[in-house]
């Protein structure tokens, strides 16, 4: 898929070992992780980056 991402002129690709076709359901960590970066480096908002947050305890564990 990394096709799609040069043609959507993505700025970072992360390519996730051992994921499967729906990378949100098998790393919801890494998938939220990135989500978090892109938010944060144009300016939308500051997300903690702590994995304790239960946030992310109750919604992606």
């Amino acid at each position: 898929m990394a096709f799609m991402a040069t043609r959507a002129h993505a700025r970072e690709v992360v390519v996730v070992p051992d994921a499967s076709h729906l990378v949100m359901v098998s790393h919801p960590h890494e998938v939220a992780a990135l989500i978090q970066d892109a938010a944060s480096a144009i300016g939308i908002c500051d997300f903690p980056r702590d994995e304790d947050l239960l946030f992310i305890q109750g919604v992606l564990k």
